[in-house]
């Protein structure tokens, strides 16, 4: 499109698009012309969009019928050895039967097996079909959709220009001939027969070239002037407040010495109301390109025509290509300044409603103004604002990201192929290289894509053996997400393959899938996901309260029980900045304080006394049986604890999340810990968690939108897979990854990412996190490593026992850790102290 196409053009040309939009999306029935000579091309569609189908159902049966395939021979494998070793045991004739029969079974479970083989190479093909033919091919129909749609409307607007470029139609010649005959009658009527003035008349009318006057034209005009008007209206009701248009269009109606500017490209009447109109139209500044920007620019502000920071809103910008910039014009507010910020985003019209994801959006903490009345428009560079840059990556909207794992055990090769030397994709979640990465054992390499739906999605593993010789050889293991994942997280087994679909080994992936949390709508507002004050340094944070109360060393134990309403008064009294607790969720998914994953049940039947303490999955209560049965916690075995006020009603045990956010002070921050279990390096988990990890963190999320306020709130995990869903989901508050380093006081995970401090710092920037929560006993050890986070631009709080110590925790402080979570903040701690949080969320 022409850049320098006029606005009168541009709202011309969007409007039919729009209206050949609305009337395919509302079924109208259009121009049987228009239809008929998409014929051809609508029968190859309904073609394609059958083949589609088809083959889309059929991967669907060959997967299943592989499922049902492999469970009935396994268990046909399972029933033949089971008779063939009872039949063993029986001397007589039915003994030797049931051997017989055993060992047919066998046989035809092991034949079924066979079968897998050959339906491997027909799904592969199938789907390597489907992704490459048909998923391309459907790309190009899209694309032509929206080129069909644009050439539509061109041909509607033709034909409306058309009609009213017939003479016959709107009566033009007659009323030419009338205006013509009228102007000659006046002319002639001034002047003395004979003389020279009235002879150039006459040879003017003699050679049709004497031209009438546009206001004579527009008075005798009084036979369609109320069709025209309508006609105005209708299309100014498109874009523009039927106030404005009404006074416009009487303004104009009223002034019949106006002039109709002609124009090829222009409409004729509601074109010149609409150019009238754009005297009220405010622009927006330009934006400039920027090479790392994915999808379309968008602007969205606080007013209606910018979208009210909403993000199912979108305001596109409009791209210049000699000018490598973007520009909108839009209905602005002229009676105070307008907020606003920038934004890429891509929608996808295929799925109905359509589906919007967001890339990046600028994140200062003050968005960007358009002061009232601003007459020149700015030019801004996108992320770049009053000389600072600050971009992040875009929450989950409509769309959703998968994670692909692969460590350095992943891949199991046949014997005979146990010495490939391979190249892959790598990833630190940045455009992959088409050349691939060389695979060593040492590494964890991770794929990450973001997508609409699962069921269009699919990954191709290419490995290539000997990769600098000319001989390489090239071998395939594929990934189609549909019906192979089953919840948030797992490990599936990809089959690997040669050219010619011999077997050579499989590939085991970890993967993660991350959804957009469905309660929570967010805005383009404000973001603190990433703000950190630069005066917060030192800040005292205190652990599960005024300190844990369950602790081996019991002296340094809190007096009051932790984790309760009445221990988080207590660090507030005593100066807290912030307060640290454990969230976890119970049986009916209510989002509960508590650290442990096991309580401690009293019960007792009719004929036992004392009672029976057993110790029990906390996930296995609901919140009800909490508060009202026998539970403690799980070391308060025998009463071997008491505190101080364990009556009172706020140091009662297992508080909900929402309790806690409107008992304690809302000028005091929270760094709520969302618990969940891990992996250990022996393989067994801490906890087996029946709760799907995407709606863990939904549950959590939702309490804390609800009920927070203006709280600072910042989470954290131990699990790097609950903070980038916490991180994804939703852009208002921050996230930092909790790691315990290298230490010999706990068991290691298997995980890589928590393993050092040098990993979570590498996975803190690529999941865009706030920051890390470090183990104490690694920054007291290694003092380079608190540079290191801080020259990474990161947030850093530390926990552990060490803190327990004054001396620590100024060394701490003097060192520029920006919080230490402590126990005993009662004795420990400085006090008074300044609300630092009382006016941070706006």
């Amino acid at each position: 499109m022409d850049s320098n196409e006029s606005v009168i053009n541009k709202m011309q040309r969007k409007y039919w698009i729009t209206k050949q939009t609305v009337f395919r999306k509302l079924g109208k029935k259009e121009d049987e012309f228009i239809v008929s000579s998409d014929s051809e091309l609508d029968a190859k569609l309904e073609l394609f969009n059958s083949i589609q189908q088809t083959t889309t159902d059929l991967l669907k049966i060959i997967s299943r019928y592989q499922n049902n395939l492999s469970t009935l021979a396994i268990e046909e494998n399972e029933m033949g050895n089971f008779m063939k070793e009872y039949g063993k045991i029986d001397k007589t004739r039915a003994g030797k039967m049931m051997t017989a029969v055993g060992t047919s079974m066998s046989y035809t479970g092991q034949q079924r097996f066979v079968m897998q083989t050959p339906l491997d190479r027909l799904y592969h093909k199938l789907e390597t079909f489907h992704r490459r033919a048909i998923a391309d091919t459907l790309q190009t129909v899209q694309r032509m959709e929206r080129t069909r749609t644009e050439y539509r409307a061109a041909l509607n607007w033709l034909k409306d220009i058309s009609s009213e470029l017939d003479p016959d139609t709107y009566k033009h010649m007659e009323r030419f001939k009338k205006s013509y005959d009228f102007c000659v009658l006046k002319e002639l009527s001034d002047l003395k027969p004979g003389s020279s003035i009235a002879q150039q008349v006459n040879d003017a009318n003699d050679d049709n070239l004497l031209e009438f006057k546009e206001e004579e034209f527009i008075r005798d005009d009084t036979e369609n002037t109320t069709a025209e008007k309508e006609d105005a209206n209708d299309l100014l009701c498109l874009d523009i407040p039927s106030s404005t248009s009404a006074d416009l269009l009487s303004d104009f109606v009223s002034d019949s010495s106006q002039t109709v500017p002609t124009s090829p490209n222009n409409f004729y009447l509601p074109s010149q109301l609409l150019s009238m109109q754009s005297k009220n139209l405010l622009s927006t500044p330009e934006i400039i390109q920027n090479e790392e920007m994915e999808g379309n620019v968008c602007i969205s502000g606080d007013c209606d025509s910018l979208g009210n920071w909403l993000s199912n809103t979108i305001v596109p910008m409009t791209y210049n290509e000699i000018m490598k910039s973007w520009s909108v014009e839009v209905n602005l507010p002229t009676d105070r300044d307008v907020k606003y910020r920038y934004y890429t985003c891509t929608e996808d019209y295929s799925f109905s409603p359509r589906k919007i994801m967001i890339h990046q959006w600028e994140t200062n903490l003050q968005p960007r103004i358009i002061k009232q009345n601003q007459k020149s428009p700015e030019i801004d560079v996108f992320g770049m604002f009053d000389g600072i840059q600050k971009v992040e990556v875009g929450w989950l909207n409509d769309d959703l990201v998968v994670e692909l794992r692969i460590n350095s055990n992943s891949i199991q090769w046949v014997p005979e192929c146990s010495n490939k030397k391979l190249l892959n994709e790598n990833g630190k979640f940045r455009k992959q290289d088409e050349s691939g990465y060389s695979y060593e054992d040492v590494e964890s390499v991770v794929f990450m894509t973001r997508t609409f739906s699962l069921e269009q999605q699919g990954f191709v593993f290419e490995f290539i053996d000997n990769a600098d010789n000319q001989n390489s050889k090239t071998y395939f293991g594929y990934l189609m997400f549909e019906e192979k994942f089953h919840g948030s997280d797992g490990v599936v087994k990809i089959p690997i393959h040669s050219a010619d679909h011999e077997y050579l080994g499989s590939l085991s992936v970890k993967y993660v899938i991350i959804r957009p949390s469905p309660e929570i709508n967010c805005s383009f507002k404000v973001s603190y996901a990433k703000y950190w004050n630069n005066s917060w340094t030192g800040l005292e944070i205190g652990h599960r309260g005024t300190g844990i109360s369950f602790g081996r060393v019991t002296e340094n134990n809190a007096k009051c029980r932790e984790n309760t309403i009445g221990s988080f008064k207590a660090a507030v009294q005593n100066g807290a900045h912030l307060i640290e607790f454990d969230v976890q969720l119970t049986n009916d998914k209510v989002p509960t304080i508590y650290h442990d994953f096991h309580v401690l049940l009293e019960v007792r039947n009719k004929l036992e006394t004392p009672k029976r303490q057993m110790i029990f999955p906390f996930h296995k209560l609901n919140y009800e049986e909490l508060k009202n049965f026998q539970v403690h916690h799980v070391n308060e075995i025998n009463g071997a604890f008491s505190f101080e006020n364990d009556d009172h009603e706020d140091y009662s045990p297992f508080p909900s999340l929402e309790e806690v956010l409107h008992a304690v002070d809302p000028q005091i921050g929270f760094n709520v810990e969302i618990k969940y279990t891990s992996i250990l390096q022996d393989g067994s988990k801490e906890y087996d968690h029946p709760i799907d990890m995407n709606e863990y963190v939904d549950k959590i999320l939702q309490v804390v939108f609800a009920n927070a306020g203006r709280r600072y709130i910042v989470f954290s995990s131990f699990s790097p897979d609950i903070c980038a869903m916490a991180r994804l989901k939703q852009n208002k508050y921050p996230v930092m990854f909790l790691t315990q380093g290298v230490t010999s006081r706990y068991p290691p995970y298997s995980d890589k990412r928590m393993k050092s401090i040098e990993n979570a710092i590498n996975f803190a920037n690529c999941a865009d996190l706030l920051g890390i929560v470090a183990h104490s006993e690694n920054l007291l050890g290694d003092c380079e490593l608190v540079k290191r986070i801080l020259n990474n631009k990161l947030v850093l709080f530390c926990w552990g026992d060490d803190n327990n110590d004054n001396n620590n925790i100024a060394k701490l402080k003097e060192q520029g850790v920006h919080g230490i979570i402590f126990d005993r903040i009662d004795k420990l701690g400085e006090k008074p102290k300044k609300e630092l949080f009382e006016k941070c969320i706006l």
